[in-house]
């Protein structure tokens, strides 16, 4: 008997772009741009163009008190 697949549109995104950053965060896309130049939001990953954070990490960055 196989596992059940999980809904691929339930799972989280595993990147995510600065609006999508800036909707978890409660902040604007330009606030996110600031702590990312600032060194407060953790490091995201450089893909071609696109600045991209990991869901997890951000997640994790916003659950600390």
């Amino acid at each position: 008997m196989s596992k059940p697949q999980p809904d691929p549109g339930s799972l989280p995104p595993l990147l995510i772009d600065a609006k999508q950053v800036a909707e978890l965060l409660g902040v604007s896309e330009r606030t996110v741009r600031r702590m990312k130049d600032a060194g407060e939001l953790p490091r995201p990953k450089k893909i071609r163009s696109r600045i991209l954070w990991r869901y997890a990490d951000i997640r994790k960055f916003a659950e600390r008190p």
